[in-house]
This record gives C-alpha cells, sequence and structure tokens, in this order.
C-alpha cells in the first residue's frame, strides 16, 4: 500500500515518513508518507491485504517499522513507545475477550496493555465499566455472559454490544482529560488524533 497526503508545518498527531513493513516475501506498506493534524479524522481505505491494518500497527507501536519512521504528538515511537501509547486509543477490531478472564479482568488487561499507569488503572477499569452499566456482571467469568450483558466478551456484530466492548476498552485506556462521545451504532468511532 502506497499513501502520500499534504504534509503541513504544525506539529502532526501522526506522522509517518517513508514507513514500509515486509512480511517474508510480500510488502505489505510501501513508503507511506502521512502527516494528521491535531483533531483530524482520518481513515485507511483499501481492499483486504492493502496494508491497513499493519500501518495502524506501526502507528500504534504494536510493530516495529521495517523501514521509515513513525511520530505521534512529536513523540518518535521507535524510541518511545511506552510513551505514544499513553497519548493515544487504539482498539483492534479483532482482538476479542478471554471467556476464561472476567469482564473487569479483560478490561483490565487491555488497561494494562496500554500502560495505564497502575496507581490509576483500578478507578479507569471501574469507571469504564459503570459508564457502560457493567458493574454487576463484570466479575463473572467472560464466557458465562448472556446476550444481554456480553459487551466485554463482544459477540455481537456493528452497532451492537461489540460496540459497547470497545467503548469500555477505549475508556480504561483515555489519557488524563480525554473524554468520549457516545458509541455510534454501525460504526467503530474511534478517538480522532
Amino acid at each position: 500500500m502506497t499513501i502520500t497526503a499534504p504534509v503541513s508545518t504544525v506539529t502532526a498527531a501522526v506522522e509517518c515518513v517513508d514507513l514500509s513493513y515486509q512480511f517474508a516475501t510480500h510488502l505489505a506498506v510501501d513508503h507511506v508518507n502521512l502527516s494528521i493534524a491535531p483533531g483530524e479524522m482520518y481513515g485507511l481505505l483499501g481492499p483486504n491485504g492493502a496494508g491497513k491494518t499493519t500501518t495502524i500497527r506501526m502507528i500504534t507501536t504494536l510493530l516495529t517499522p521495517g523501514t521509515g519512521s513513525v511520530r505521534v504528538f512529536g513523540i518518535d515511537a521507535a524510541v518511545r513507545p511506552m510513551h505514544v501509547r499513553r497519548v493515544i486509543g487504539y482498539v483492534p477490531q479483532a482482538l476479542s475477550a478471554d471467556a476464561n478472564l472476567t469482564g473487569v479482568e479483560n478490561v483490565d488487561l487491555f488497561a494494562r496493555l496500554f500502560d495505564v499507569p497502575r496507581r490509576v488503572r483500578k478507578q479507569r477499569v471501574d469507571e469504564a465499566l459503570s459508564a457502560m452499566g457493567l458493574t454487576e456482571a463484570a466479575s463473572r467469568l467472560a464466557g458465562t455472559y448472556s446476550g444481554g450483558d456480553d459487551a466485554v466478551a463482544g459477540h455481537s456484530g456493528p452497532g451492537g454490544r461489540d460496540d459497547r466492548k470497545h467503548h469500555v476498552r477505549r475508556t480504561a485506556t483515555l489519557p488524563p482529560g480525554k473524554s468520549l462521545g457516545p458509541v455510534v451504532g454501525g460504526a467503530r468511532s474511534q478517538r480522532p488524533f
């Protein structure tokens, strides 16, 4: 996938320079250059296998770029990956809950993945579960959730419980002072950069 977007003089929320990634013999991302301004909504469109998810994984520090660089709010993602994770929100579309963990354990695991500081992690997890009306269900194993409360386990399509699951996880990993709008049915609403 090759993407080139205009570059601005404003400090970019996300900046990719000559970003590339290769899986064995398959070049998944081919010299992506883009700059996303703070507050700007940006989408990556393309067919399956075009490199969209690979690009997002490099931006969010889940993959190390093969070549090129990523900066998030001026922070070099290769040098300070955990700092980048603290200032962004990312919920992978295919990440599902572990049925052998409770709802609160699943959300806590996600908060730990994004390095929510230990001193505030429990509070953030509790607030996220409470905001979605899942406090009572949160202590049960995710695999025992019924169709009405499996927001953390997530077994439905767009606009349904998967959106509540993503909302809970995003709320638990929010940087201080950030808030989310309502869950939008039929859309994977991600926090803008």
